[in-house]
């Protein structure tokens, strides 16, 4: 792999079109945090355009985690997934299927 640390050797043009690509990502996942603060989305089809927008701030801030920090970041985030899924299951799901009849 790489290096991940910062270049200084890079050329105007580099450094623009870095700048333009952390500033194109960020637009994406606040316009898409944005829209899902306003509408509901049952089936999450609008997640798919930021998917990859998230995934690279995702992963560029895991390379820049410590180590020892690595693990206590990892269970934060699959106890808050656990407890965002338990959420749903008793507020959206168990509420939906009370609905149908029979």
């Amino acid at each position: 792999y790489a290096s991940v640390r910062p270049r200084s050797n890079l050329t105007v043009s580099q450094k623009n079109a870095i700048l333009l690509l952390w500033l194109s990502i960020f637009l994406v996942a606040t316009t898409f945090i944005l829209f899902n603060l306003i509408t509901v989305q049952p089936q999450g089809r609008y997640f798919y355009p930021a998917i990859i927008s998230i995934g690279f701030m995702v992963a560029y801030g895991w390379m820049l985690l410590a180590q020892q920090h690595r693990k206590i970041v990892a269970f934060a985030i699959l106890g808050l997934m656990i407890a965002i899924n338990v959420l749903n299951l008793f507020t959206v799901i168990l509420p939906a299927y009370s609905l149908l009849p029979g």
